[in-house]
């Protein structure tokens, strides 16, 4: 079928020769896929990593205890429809995980880089409470303001 068509056209420009008509070829089009290939490789790629920035900043704060593993879908889809920074901003205003030491043994984490003199500014009754929790560490502090070892 091809070829019959190659051979009507050779005839037809045959003929217009003849009468004096110029017959221009087929104008060669590319199709509109091959123009845009480069730009939806370029949009598709961009893509790709704000999805991964989105997954990374649920993965982060899930490892952070922001949110829970099992709300992660939901907060890459928020993330996909609102965009990492709307993201970012919301996991900013959340709360991280607490430490299980500190809920258990609140004294410790919030006496280790005070002195003796500034828990005692700040509770007179500090120093008693470090020595019924956390009698290690009273014994270095009482060491470090008196000069001698705590002694029972």
């Amino acid at each position: 079928m091809e070829n019959g068509k190659i051979v009507a056209n050779n005839k037809l420009r045959r003929i217009a020769r003849k009468i004096g008509i110029l017959l221009l070829p087929k104008p060669c089009v590319e199709p509109i896929s091959s123009v845009l290939n480069p730009y939806t490789k370029l949009f598709t790629a961009e893509k790709a990593k704000v999805k991964m920035a989105i997954v990374t900043a649920v993965d982060a704060a899930v490892k952070g205890g922001k949110i829970k593993a099992d709300q992660k879908e939901t907060f890459v889809g928020i993330g996909e429809k609102s965009g990492i920074e709307a993201l970012n901003a919301a996991f900013d205003a959340m709360g991280g995980r607490k430490s299980i030491a500190g809920v258990i043994n609140p004294s410790t984490t919030a006496v280790s880089g005070k002195t003796w003199d500034e828990m005692i500014k700040e509770d007179p009754a500090a120093m008693e409470k470090l020595k019924g929790t956390n009698l290690d560490e009273f014994k270095a502090k009482f060491k470090a303001k008196f000069g001698t070892e705590y002694k029972d």
